[in-house]
């Protein structure tokens, strides 16, 4: 059964590059993708907000996700740039959980 997960994120402003902009933080989902734990990702852009939904191939296959040599790598990189830039994520999973991320903390918290 698939599992999806949609990601909210929003900047301030034009002049701020998405964290997946950033040279060096881009393709962490490439290994996932090509293993079939990532079905699809989709992603829509509204001025400074971007939506990616990202179709799992199981809801265990996106809480393995989180531990990912290469998401594991480039997460902290991703927090501190979206700190530093106040950009916001918000993370709806289907079964209704709900994480925001903290930018004092860099870290996503449960809502």
């Amino acid at each position: 059964m698939t599992y999806t997960v949609t990601k909210t994120y929003t900047k301030q402003d034009d002049a701020t590059f998405w964290p997946w902009e950033k040279e060096g933080y881009a393709g962490g989902l490439d290994g996932l993708k090509s293993s079939g734990k990532l079905i699809s990702s989709t992603a829509s852009e509204d001025g400074n907000t971007r939506i990616h939904t990202h179709k799992w191939a199981s809801k265990s296959d996106w809480d393995d996700s989180i531990s990912d040599s290469t998401f594991r790598t480039v997460s902290p990189m991703w927090k501190t740039y979206m700190s530093l830039n106040n950009i916001s994520c918000r993370i709806v999973e289907e079964d209704g959980t709900v994480f925001v991320f903290n930018s004092s903390s860099q870290a996503f918290e449960k809502e």
